[in-house]
């Protein structure tokens, strides 16, 4: 083989090896992670990024975190993905897609493009003493440009999954007065029902006919709220608010079940419910019309042990009823009533 026949095929291989050793490094450093911020104030923002991903053109990323330390006030797509024509659905405790605790991110557009910079920012309410290194932050990428048919810059086991914390106070601009969460108006919380994790009810607050907003004028640290009785919140003003408020709240047992709903004699139903163990009664309501504005019949159990009731209904009968049952909880002295459950239509004689 002649001298210049060796050299070329030596200087093919170079620049083979070259060329996949730079494509290793390029996959090497592309990365998604998460970044936390905590404010002085306890606000949390976490941003989602990515790095040297290159073009793709869908994603599905869950994150997690410690539903007992942070409390997700709002979640909006970020400026990684507004510059190309990526449509972008977000499932989060906030709209009721998922619990608290959980966030589902999902990017999709017809062709490849390039991503770079924050996917996706979340804000969360905490306390300010809170380490976020216990916070429970966590990321996976459960889809990642699966597009039929395309070429796959950057596959999932190219990437590098962390969740970087950073302990970082940012200063709050002190304006020069500010204004008491005494001088506000804050509204009575409702009755809540037991879900079996916190119950993190908001709150109403105004200042002179202004809604104030979560995370950016108050923030707020929950209490006994997991389980059912009294829980409480405390509202901390922050920006242009100042001073604190602890607002309580009760927690009722949630509504039993209706096994049986008949009519046996006239104007009259029989009904059998599935008991509830820790409420102290049930509220029984019967109505002509769905929205219970007709006719209205409501009929108080107070014993816990009492699970079947014959009731007399208003109106000449002969029609159809509705009826729905929810339980109560005697806290503090009074009684505090859970949601209705779901209404059973009965066809009275």
């Amino acid at each position: 083989m002649k001298k210049s026949k060796i050299f070329s095929v030596v200087l093919a291989m170079f620049l083979i090896l070259t060329l996949n050793v730079g494509a290793v490094r390029a996959a090497d450093t592309a990365r998604i992670y998460l970044d936390a911020v905590q404010a002085k104030s306890g606000i949390v923002t976490v941003s989602c990024k990515a790095e040297n991903v290159g073009k793709i053109s869908n994603g599905k990323l869950r994150i997690t975190y410690a539903a007992d330390k942070l409390h997700l006030v709002k979640t909006e797509a970020g400026d990684g993905l507004k510059k190309g024509n990526f449509q972008t659905v977000i499932n989060d405790p906030i709209d009721g897609n998922k619990a608290e605790g959980e966030i589902v991110f999902v990017f999709a557009s017809s062709r490849e493009q390039e991503v770079s910079g924050n996917l996706v920012t979340m804000t969360f309410s905490a306390s300010e003493k809170l380490d976020l290194k216990d916070t429970g932050l966590n990321l996976k990428a459960e889809e990642w440009n699966k597009t039929s048919g395309s070429d796959i810059n950057v596959s999932i086991k190219d990437l590098q999954y962390r969740s970087e914390v950073i302990d970082k106070i940012e200063p709050t601009p002190t304006p020069e007065k500010k204004i008491s969460l005494n001088a506000t108006q804050i509204a009575e919380i409702e009755d809540q029902t037991y879900t079996g994790r916190a119950v993190r009810p908001g709150v109403t607050i105004q200042y002179k006919g202004k809604t104030l907003t979560e995370a950016k004028d108050y923030a707020l640290t929950y209490k006994k709220n997991k389980k059912i009785g009294k829980a409480s919140v405390t509202i901390k003003g922050i920006g242009e608010y100042e001073g604190s408020k602890t607002m309580t709240f009760y927690i009722a047992p949630r509504p039993p079940r209706i096994k049986k709903a008949v009519s046996d004699s006239r104007k009259k139903v029989s009904l059998c419910w599935s008991k509830k163990k820790q409420a102290d009664g049930y509220q029984i309501k019967i109505a002509r019309d769905k929205q219970f504005t007709r006719k209205v019949k409501i009929v108080n159990i107070k014993k816990n042990t009492k699970v079947k009731k014959t009731v007399k209904v208003k109106g000449k009968g002969r029609a159809k009823y509705y009826v729905r049952i929810r339980s109560y909880k005697i806290i503090d002295g009074k009684k505090h009533y859970g949601k209705f459950g779901y209404k059973k239509a009965v066809r009275v004689k």
